[in-house]
């Protein structure tokens, strides 16, 4: 507060010197119009208001550094009286503190000794009450026992009733049935036979059939013949007459003739003959099946 005062004198002074100033100012610029003795004069009664007004504002501050000591001198009064107060105050605080702290103390053991009481009770309230429960506990399941036995008892004789008229309906029905699907079983197995008799009475034919086929292409001529006449049909299917040739010599100088050619393009106008001989002998191809499925690769 001492510091905005003197703030304030401070300015209160520069604008009061620039007051005058401006009037000085004024007051030299009238001079020159209106002689030197009224400057000297105006100039004198400026001087004298300074003076003046220096002394007043001197006075002033020193009347406000008083008050202000003064008013210091009253904070530090105050202040020291606070901290007395504050030590007091604390001291109190602490004896009081002290006070509850040993109240607390007390209570605390007091609260702890009837804890340690009430704990003792109610232990040898519930082991009484333990004990108690667990005898009747115990009459309850006898009890329960003896009922449950009794009723497992009456329920295995009416099982046992129960499931021996069911035995009884079981048998009735399942001989029934058993002799009903054996008749079907017996007259299905019955036509399965009949059946397969057909079947092999068939297979039987087809064997003697086969017999015959193989007594009659057991002659080398027979079968050069039927391979000869299925090869031609098989020619004729696929290629024109034109491509293929039978009973040709392929031999210059020789009589012997093979069953077909097959004429293929040559090289300019010229064809090239491709022979095939229907007459393959049976026995060496059976002899070359027998080695495959052998695995005899010689």
């Amino acid at each position: 507060m001492e510091t905005v005062i003197i703030v304030l004198i401070a300015l209160l002074i520069v604008i009061t010197i620039a007051s005058w100033s401006f009037m000085l100012i004024r007051v030299k610029k009238n001079a020159e119009n209106g002689g030197k003795e009224m400057e000297d004069a105006v100039s004198k009664k400026v001087a004298d208001a300074v003076r003046l007004e220096n002394s007043m504002l001197t006075g002033a501050v020193n009347a406000q550094a008083n008050a202000t000591r003064e008013m210091a001198d009253r904070v530090d009064k105050f202040i020291l009286n606070v901290d007395r107060k504050l030590d007091d105050t604390k001291a109190e605080y602490v004896k009081k503190l002290d006070e509850l702290k040993a109240e607390n103390s007390a209570n605390l053991v007091a609260i702890k000794d009837d804890n340690a009481k009430n704990l003792d009770e109610i232990r040898k309230s519930t082991a009484q009450s333990l004990e108690t429960v667990r005898n009747e506990n115990a009459k309850s399941l006898e009890t329960v026992r003896n009922e449950n036995a009794k009723n497992l008892e009456a329920v295995r004789k009416d099982n046992a009733e129960q499931l021996e008229k069911m035995r009884q309906t079981v048998d009735e029905k399942l001989s029934s049935t058993l002799e009903q699907r054996f008749n079907q079983s017996f007259k299905i197995v019955n036509d399965r036979l009949e059946e397969i008799n057909r079947t092999f009475s068939e297979l039987q034919n087809l064997q003697n059939g086969v017999n015959d086929l193989n007594k009659i292409f057991k002659n080398v001529k027979t079968r050069g013949t039927w391979g000869e006449v299925s090869l031609e049909n098989l020619l004729q299917q696929i290629l024109t007459p034109e491509q293929y040739g039978k009973q040709v010599r392929i031999k210059r100088g020789s009589e012997d003739a093979v069953d077909f050619v097959i004429r293929m393009p040559g090289k300019g106008d010229g064809e090239v003959l491709l022979p095939i001989d229907a007459k393959f002998p049976y026995e060496d191809y059976a002899r070359l099946i027998e080695a495959s499925e052998k695995g005899d690769a010689e």
